[in-house]
């Protein structure tokens, strides 16, 4: 992504978009660095049966699976404990809403409308985003008909996560019927990791043109990438006086720091 000058629809409203699009991926990015990796595929465990004439000296396994009667494939995948996988699709969902301001597909429109240089690049990012089904990521034969990305985290997560949704949560149960639990499962755990990681992508790909063009600060950079941390307790001074009560807080006392 190269960029002199970023020309914008609403120039004062959409740099403040990209600001925000660009701090609530730092939140989901780290949300993502401490996760598995998703993306390193199922691990595959062939168990053929050979009739005995076929082991032979010499036979290689291209000889052996050739005449095999009969083979069990067992497929182990790399899920998310529940907990995990609540907080990756808490830190997602704003960038995959359609109402929500740093909705990816969103900010790749706002950021090419009036930059014809830009269009290659976000056509590319939109496809990644579009591409992100579960079959191809895991190495999978297509499904008839074809498991989308975008079903697969529309059920899932406004069926379960978000708005519960009566109709979502029958389309859910059908699936589940349909594929199995734990294939639907992995369907959208993959499918939102890898669309996760398009998002953090994109922000990391805008951020030296953001901060050269003043709409990110460099201490903000830096800040972002310190642990995102909450104290475990927030003290107040309540200050009364005429006509107002005023509160202050306190810095921590040093038994209470770790």
């Amino acid at each position: 992504m190269t960029v002199a000058t970023l020309k914008l629809p609403d120039q004062a409203k959409d740099e403040a978009r990209l600001s925000l699009f660009w701090e609530t991926a730092q939140l989901l990015k780290h949300v993502v660095a401490e996760l598995p990796d998703i993306g390193q595929g199922p691990s595959l465990r062939v168990r053929p049966v050979f009739p005995l004439s076929a082991v032979t000296p010499g036979s290689t396994l291209v000889d052996l699976m050739n005449v095999s009667v009969s083979s069990e494939l067992e497929i182990t995948f790399q899920n998310l404990p529940e907990p995990l996988f609540e907080r990756l699709a808490l830190r997602f969902r704003p960038f995959y809403a359609n109402d929500e301001e740093v909705n990816l597909l969103r900010v790749l429109n706002v950021v090419s409308q009036l930059n014809e240089h830009l269009h290659p690049w976000a056509k590319e990012r939109r496809t990644s985003w579009t591409r992100a089904v579960f079959w191809g990521s895991m190495g999978m034969p297509e499904q008839t008909p074809p498991v989308q990305a975008e079903e697969v985290i529309k059920v899932g997560l406004y069926s379960r996560y978000f708005h519960l949704n009566l109709e979502q949560r029958q389309r859910a149960l059908a699936y589940e019927k349909a594929l199995g639990a734990g294939i639907f499962r992995i369907a959208l755990v993959s499918s939102v990791w890898q669309r996760a990681n398009i998002v953090i992508q994109v922000a990391t790909e805008m951020e030296d043109h953001l901060v050269e063009l003043g709409i990110v600060s460099e201490e903000a950079v830096a800040a972002a990438k310190m642990p995102c941390e909450q104290p475990d307790k927030i003290s107040l001074k309540l200050v009364g006086g005429p006509g107002a009560i005023k509160a202050k807080e306190l810095a921590p006392s040093p038994e209470a720091q770790p």
